[in-house]
């Protein structure tokens, strides 16, 4: 039995409504409690994980019966040094249902960008670097258009308020293609 209590810090008048209320919940919350019994409870060989019936996932990949399709990732380029202005991949971004593009900007940072039907499509890389009172966004335009990536564009803003085109600001490390 549940029993709630409500403070009451109003006057005599409304104190039969909120009681009518008050038993109103307590009956209903009662009633579903009621109906919790021997006969409405999970099956054992649901929870029991010796049972021959187990309806759960055994945790085996080779028992799924529906298995998801796992992206292959592929390596197109890969340098540690990097290049800002062209990479050749080994394959054509076309042949592939994303690429991720992996570069440093010329301060040490590093990032990637993720890139859906690639071929043919122009990306923004984006990084930052912070350093002292320093907070720079850096931006470089790239191309891609079958077997290469092309740096085309570059852009610095420092948010102290200076910017310039710096075509040295990112250097494309590792290209990787998921089919």
């Amino acid at each position: 039995m549940v029993k709630i209590n409500f403070i009451n810090n109003v006057t005599k008048a409304n104190a039969d409504t909120f009681n009518t209320m008050q038993d109103n919940i307590e009956n209903a919350i009662n009633e579903k409690q009621a109906t919790i019994d021997s006969s409405h409870k999970l099956s054992a060989d649901l929870v029991d994980d010796t049972s021959t019936t187990n309806k759960f996932f055994s945790g085996d990949y080779n028992d799924l019966s529906n298995k998801p399709i796992v992206l292959e990732p592929t390596v197109l380029y890969n340098n540690d040094t990097g290049t800002n202005s062209t990479a050749i991949l080994s394959n054509s971004a076309a042949n592939y249902d994303y690429i991720e593009i992996y570069f440093k900007n010329n301060d040490g940072f590093y990032a990637s960008q993720k890139v859906y039907e690639p071929n043919g499509k122009s990306v923004c890389l984006t990084s930052t670097f912070t350093g002292g009172s320093n907070y720079v966004l850096k931006f470089a335009g790239a191309t891609i258009s079958g077997t290469s990536i092309t740096i085309d564009d570059y852009w610095e803003f420092n948010l102290n308020g200076a910017s310039r085109i710096d075509p040295g600001n990112a250097y494309i490390t590792k290209v990787v293609g998921y089919k």
